[in-house]
């Protein structure tokens, strides 16, 4: 296996061809799944006329196939040329702080504790401490203990093979069908809205006229029952002599 070189952090954005595709700025599936709208619980699809482009399923079934040749192929049990490599790039950039991170030390150790381990995720992981983009716990000056690459080359095996599951999962997502076009109104149909607003219009108008008739005669009856009264009032208040 070829030796993977090191990207050193005083690289501005230098980022690992091992990593998932889109990783420095958000992983592929990560900027697929921002496209979708989610339609019910656990339901997820492309909106109407915004699914996967031809270009988007071929960069996916690329992906998802680069993924899988690197978790494909594991340390052997001797630990091969990978532990090889790896010992020697860990002695060359890491100080051993202590009598067991001593060169033959570290490559018995990672004999050890590497066989089974993606190998491509073994080199990321070595790579990723040296770009500072580890968890905290581990050092960047010190040399890595073989079970701290062991632990951090199984995180991103799983990261890679939580990518490789969502890309797939995108390939299998629908399309929101596009919304019913709104009915055409036919000549037939507008004329008849256009007889019922003139029929609407017609009544408020007899509506308006009886009620102004109606309040009409209410006030002269009014006016009438009131001048009776009055005359009936001045009849008795009158003198007997002029009744």
């Amino acid at each position: 296996m070829p030796h993977h070189p090191v990207s050193r952090p005083n690289q501005p954005g230098a980022v690992s061809p091992l990593q998932p595709q889109g990783a420095a700025g958000g992983s592929l599936a990560a900027r697929l799944e921002a496209r979708t709208v989610k339609v019910a619980p656990g339901l997820y699809r492309f909106p109407a006329g915004g699914g996967l482009s031809a270009n988007d399923r071929q960069v996916i079934t690329f992906e998802t196939f680069r993924l899988a040749n690197l978790l494909a192929e594991t340390v052997p049990n001797d630990g091969g040329r990978v532990v090889e490599e790896i010992a020697e790039q860990v002695c060359a950039s890491f100080v051993a702080n202590d009598r067991n991170n001593a060169d033959q030390a570290i490559y018995d150790g990672y004999a050890i504790a590497l066989p089974g381990r993606a190998a491509a995720a073994v080199y990321e992981a070595v790579q990723r401490i040296l770009r500072d983009e580890a968890p905290p716990e581990y050092s960047r000056k010190f040399r890595p203990q073989p079970g701290e690459i062991a632990q951090l080359s199984r995180a991103i095996e799983k990261e890679w093979a939580l990518e490789r599951a969502r890309l797939e999962r995108l390939l299998t997502l629908e399309e929101q069908p596009p919304s019913p076009p709104e009915p055409e109104m036919t000549e037939e149909g507008k004329a008849a809205v256009r007889d019922r607003a003139r029929r609407l219009i017609a009544g408020a108008a007899r509506h308006r006229s009886a009620w102004a008739q109606s309040s009409e005669t209410g006030t002269s009856a009014g006016a009438r029952v009131a001048a009776d009264i009055a005359r009936r009032k001045a009849e008795r208040d009158a003198p007997e002599g002029q009744a």
